[in-house]
């Protein structure tokens, strides 16, 4: 992922080789890459197996559709 980003130290900023977005966090050009250049499903859901083009949209959909889940997993570690 990262050899499609582009970094000026001058400025400190990071650029989409693809379309030239910038940012000043690189996190930030990456998620732009995952949602607007890569066609691939890769990140799928551990609860549901519902597959999403990037971990973060993976992640607001764990946290917005599975908390309960979340909460058992995260009780149920503790334990052991």
């Amino acid at each position: 992922m990262r050899a499609s980003v582009i970094t000026d130290k001058e400025t400190r900023s990071h650029y989409c080789k693809i379309c030239n977005q910038s940012s000043r966090q690189i996190s930030n050009i990456i998620t732009h890459i995952e949602n607007a250049h890569i066609q691939i499903e890769a990140y799928e859901c551990e609860y549901c197996g519902l597959k999403f083009k990037s971990n973060n949209h993976r992640n607001m959909h764990i946290y917005r559709k599975h908390s309960e889940e979340r909460q058992k997993k995260a009780l149920f570690a503790n334990f052991q």
